[in-house]
């Protein structure tokens, strides 16, 4: 008592220093306008957590907690459990840019079969459709207008096949509709004069026949310099480019692609169509694809079949002397490159550089092949896409024969979470892996991935080089039922509609919090948000769950707005515009301290403790609109707790 009486200053109050630890602290609150006085223990810690990098993406496929030494198989710092309609790249968090629908109101009607986009020799890539068993061409390269082919040309294929097969060999378009009996159409224009052709195979004409052309098949693919096609577990290839046995003149006999007349087992010497087969347990041919390779003469790899319990490699010979020897008793070299697991869908399996991407089994769980090869030796497996599993786990495996990829703005993008419609197999989602993220020529990181991607339902995903630029496009299930076309634009901030713009809604839900020590009881206090690029009105809900609880529980929600340019100032706003002249945009707007009242109290009745008082404590952020997250805080105090809390007789 004297040391302490002598270390106060007049007036009562105590000297720097002059109280010791365990003397309680006070601190003024404010409380309904008033002043509480709230005494604290001097031992209370404030605890804080934060998130400042999201470039590792998303993981829901292991403990929702940042690792730690007891938590070695966490989250990274950089990583969150689950995100939708967002995108990590560049480290920060934001919501996906815009669609723009390209084609409404189209002349097409019934089943959606598919579609490829078709390269001529002149000019830029167009986008062929078949829908109720009619071809429609669209105009990517120029103002998607739509030209109904079928009707042009009198030719028309089964409507009520559920999925049509497109393969591009030279300069014609080669379209099959799988039902293994209608003969394929051959689609060109190409010959400087924007003139199309649309005509029918002419199939086996008779054994050893020149006149023979590329049958009625499914699954195809251009390898080689020939056309390979697939029959239920066989599969064969058509003439090699150039063969002036089979090709003609006029048309520079590059048409010898589509004929069947070099090798003896495809062009029916032996008595009408054989082919080299796979083994009866692999099941039937869903896919025929190569992908490239600097070590060979054609820059390819060999080529792959996919079944539905695996995958093989054909290594065809190139020469044509050597081609035309390989019968049924000379086969090719075929090999098991993938055992245990197989492939879905012929739309799905994407040539990524030297490697092929594709959906596979159970769960339409994506796969690689050179992963596959590198650890062939190795017991099970694995998936490059278990960190999606809660949504992979969840699909309609019926469904997933309709499944589609694209290499699109770097990412590969696949559909998820599909569901039967009137016009065929719509999917809800598209799950993103991004090949791009903080990486530079000094440091290659892993791919990542940002979830799933929603907003439409999408029939399937294009992509193409167009005018030098990469774009993206998906065909889409309209609200009427009809069908349409968007395009995924890598430059809009909102999605647009028959009213204009839209905004997009995102969400995330970050780690479960322990503040380093999930033993510790914890008050929550606060949370801080740091967030900038906001553009126009852009609505915030935050929620919270303490210990892993069911539901998620109401924080707060709020608004922020910045204007996008002066026709939307309060004061003196300008007038519209009208061209040629553009409103200059302005500033995106920050906010780097957005901070949250009291967090919920609310009883949990399994812990018998307020939402407030837990262990961990986990965040779900959903946006609407345009911004950009740079940083999560959050704020808590350490609690003491008995040994035995908790325990009810």
């Amino acid at each position: 008592m004297m040391e302490r009486s002598s270390r106060r200053r007049r007036g009562g109050r105590p000297a720097p220093g002059g109280i010791n630890q365990l003397t309680a602290l006070r601190s003024l609150r404010l409380w309904g306008g008033g002043v509480k006085l709230e005494r604290m223990a001097a031992n209370q810690q404030q605890l804080v957590a934060a998130m400042l990098d999201f470039s590792s993406g998303v993981n829901s496929n292991v403990v929702p907690m940042l690792e730690s030494d007891g938590i070695p198989h966490g989250l990274k710092p950089s990583m969150v459990p689950w995100a939708n309609n967002c995108t990590m790249r560049n480290g920060a968090l934001q919501g996906r840019l815009g669609w723009v629908p390209v084609v409404q109101g189209a002349g097409w009607h019934g089943l959606y079969q598919g579609g490829y986009f078709y390269t001529p020799d002149y000019g830029e890539p167009q986008l062929v459709l078949a829908v109720g068993g009619k071809l429609w061409r669209v105009r990517t390269d120029g103002d998607m207008s739509v030209q109904d082919l079928s009707g042009a040309f009198g030719l028309t294929m089964d409507a009520g096949q559920p999925q049509y097969y497109f393969a591009q060999a030279e300069k014609w378009l080669v379209v099959q509709d799988g039902s293994l009996t209608t003969l394929p159409l051959f689609y060109s224009t190409d010959d400087g004069g924007g003139m199309a052709s649309l005509v029918r195979s002419r199939g086996f004409v008779g054994a050893a026949n020149v006149l023979n052309q590329i049958p009625a098949a499914g699954p195809m693919d251009y390898f080689q310099q020939r056309l390979w096609y697939a029959q239920g577990r066989r599969y064969a290839a058509g003439d090699i480019v150039f063969d002036q046995n089979s090709g003609t003149a006029g048309a520079g006999y590059r048409d010898s692609v589509l004929a069947c007349y070099e090798n003896p087992v495809a062009n029916g010497s032996s008595g009408g169509g054989d082919s080299f087969i796979t083994p009866t347990a692999s099941g039937n041919i869903r896919w025929l694809r190569h992908a490239a390779n600097l070590d060979t003469a054609l820059g390819q790899t060999n080529l792959f079949i996919g079944t539905r319990n695996a995958i093989f490699a054909c290594n065809a010979p190139i020469d044509r002397s050597a081609w035309i020897a390989t019968t049924l008793d000379k086969m090719p070299l075929q090999t098991v490159a993938l055992a245990g697991a197989g492939g879905y869908s012929e739309r799905s399996a994407t040539a990524i550089n030297g490697d092929l991407f594709f959906a596979s089994t159970p769960n339409g769980d994506v796969r690689s092949l050179q992963t596959s090869v590198r650890y062939f030796q190795q017991p099970g497996q694995i998936p490059l896409s278990n960190n999606i599993n809660r949504v992979l786990a969840v699909q309609d495996r019926a469904l997933l024969h309709h499944t589609s990829s694209v290499l699109f703005d770097n990412r590969y993008l696949q559909t998820v979470l599909p569901y039967a419609t009137a016009v065929g197999t719509a999917f809800k989602g598209i799950a993103a892996l991004d090949f791009n993220p903080l990486s530079s020529l000094q440091e290659r990181l892993p791919p990542d991935w940002e979830g799933v991607l929603e907003g439409l339902n999408v029939l399937q995903l294009f992509q193409a080089n167009i005018g030098g630029r990469d774009r993206g496009f998906a065909a889409v299930l309209a609200a009427n039922g009809t069908v349409e076309l968007w395009e995924l634009s890598t430059t809009e901030k909102f999605d647009r509609n028959d009213s204009g713009q839209s905004r997009v809604q995102w969400s995330v839900e970050t780690p479960s919090f322990a503040f380093g020590n999930p033993r510790q009881l914890k008050e929550l206090e606060t949370c801080k948000l740091w967030v900038d690029r906001i553009v126009g009105t852009v609505e915030f809900k935050l929620e919270m769950r303490p210990d892993y609880g069911c539901c998620f529980l109401p924080w707060r929600v709020w608004k922020e707005c910045a204007s996008e340019d002066c026709t939307e100032l309060f004061d003196n706003p300008c007038a519209e515009s009208a061209y040629p002249v553009v409103l200059p945009q302005f500033c995106e707007f920050f906010k780097t301290n957005m901070t949250m009242p009291k967090p919920p109290t609310t009883c949990i009745p399994s812990s018998g403790r307020s939402a407030n008082l837990a262990y961990t404590f986990q965040l779900r952020l959903t946006v609407k609109g345009f911004a950009r997250v740079r940083g999560i805080f959050l704020y808590a105090w350490a609690r003491d707790e008995g040994p035995f809390a908790g325990i009810v007789c």
